[in-house]
């Protein structure tokens, strides 16, 4: 569904010629196939968000190519790109929601300006989205009384608007308190499986990678260092920067720690509110918070 083929993306130096440009995508290659939920992560400075922008191309890459459902949108005119953006939404870290109008113009105005409906047709539209994020009985308030929580099911809801097959999330969590967090997961992974979404996520968490995506990238100065199953690379990661991110978010296994084949591996962290969709029946029913819960392959 989308494939990113030798990304490159140079930022020109600011300040004059003290400062060097900046790479922010080096030789950059991904795949994400349909329906998956794929994650992108990577400490600040990594390139995540301007990876995820390529793909829309809100970011033109310097070099390489942008496909999504087959269609090479660095090729594309104008009119082309923009009719292509239509089948691509996207969940912003800071929400983006428009102070003037209320919580179902928000929803309405994707729609309004892709033209093609009827007022009738996208009052109804409107009305599912709010029905499926559970904003159904907000949906005359202004985005300034709602909370965190709330204005990112909007922002969601806006972004299936004009129904993607792509969904685009860019730090969609990392502005919200650790039970909302959990929330807005568990949102994303209802909608992913409902309509049948391909999900492509950025973020610094290792807990929203391990609570929601089925493949994992890791990136770092601008390449990507690992990738694979969520499973294989929390279990057994590669990169040396793989193993810092795992270790500080606590995932990480004790040294020389034995994997027993059929074994479930629980990990407690006091944040992790349910366990994993991947936790196995003897791991789900304990009474531990879990972090890594998985049966061992």
């Amino acid at each position: 569904m989308i494939a990113l083929e030798r990304l490159h993306k140079t930022y020109p130096a600011r300040g004059g010629a003290r400062h060097a440009a900046v790479t922010a995508l080096d030789d950059v290659s991904l795949h994400v196939q349909p329906g998956e939920i794929f994650g992108v992560i990577g400490r600040s400075g990594a390139g995540k968000s301007t990876l995820i922008r390529t793909v829309n191309l809100l970011e033109r890459p310097d070099q390489g190519v942008v496909r999504v459902g087959g269609v090479d949108l660095t090729a594309l005119s104008p009119r082309e790109l923009q009719q292509q953006r239509q089948r691509i939404g996207m969940v912003f870290q800071h929400f983006n929601l428009l102070q003037s109008r209320t919580v179902a113009g928000n929803v309405r105005y994707p729609m309004q300006l892709a033209g093609g409906r009827t007022a009738a047709e996208m009052d109804r539209r409107v009305d599912e989205l709010l029905t499926l994020v559970g904003l159904a009985h907000l949906k005359d308030r202004h985005p300034s009384q709602l909370s965190g929580g709330q204005k990112q099911r909007v922002g969601i809801a806006r972004a299936l608007a004009n129904e993607p097959h792509v969904l685009l999330c860019d730090e969609a969590t990392s502005a919200l308190d650790p039970e909302t967090t959990e929330q807005i997961l568990s949102l994303l992974a209802d909608v992913s499986a409902r309509l049948k979404l391909t999900v492509l996520l950025i973020t610094h968490e290792m807990h929203v990678i391990h609570s929601l995506c089925d493949r994992v990238a890791v990136m770092e100065q601008g390449r990507i260092v690992e990738q694979g199953r969520v499973l294989d690379v929390f279990l057994d990661p590669q990169h040396a920067t793989t193993r810092s991110l795992l270790a500080h978010a606590g995932f990480l296994l004790d040294e020389g720690a034995a994997t027993v084949p059929g074994r479930p591996i629980c990990r407690s962290r006091p944040w992790a509110r349910r366990p994993s969709r991947r936790c196995s029946t003897a791991c789900a029913s304990s009474t531990a918070s879990v972090s890594i819960c998985w049966k061992a392959a």
